[in-house]
């Protein structure tokens, strides 16, 4: 016997809820309570801050920006590839100009704001 969709899809939504929202509480009922001020340092292993722990540079940002242009950008691609046999040649053409189009503009756009913000 075969059960309705709509009461398959109601029960696998209702247990995606459970197993999420059953260790989010648990976790908050079960962690330990912070009460001392020094225990509230960012690091461990005894050495006491110097400086933000929040200090990490522009240039770290840049390279992240610049990976996630080219692997969105290899997503699309791929993407395109493995439907070329059912669009044709002019079309897959377009889609991937303007693709490279727009990761460009955004490029250039992210490199002229590099310019002016000091590294």
């Amino acid at each position: 016997m075969a059960l309705d969709p709509i009461l398959t899809f109601s029960m696998l939504l209702g247990l995606s809820f459970l197993f999420v929202i059953i260790p989010v509480v648990l976790s908050f009922f079960m962690r330990p309570r912070i009460s001392d001020k020094q225990e509230k340092i960012p690091y461990e292993c005894g050495e006491l801050p110097v400086g933000s722990a929040r200090n990490l540079g522009f240039g770290y940002y840049a390279y992240a920006v610049i990976y996630l242009i080219f692997e969105v950008s290899l997503a699309l691609i791929f993407l395109l590839a493995v439907s070329i046999n059912q669009l044709s040649n002019i079309f897959t053409i377009g889609i991937m100009g303007s693709v490279f189009g727009i990761l460009s503009i955004g490029m250039a756009y992210f490199f002229s704001q590099v310019k002016r913000i000091e590294v």
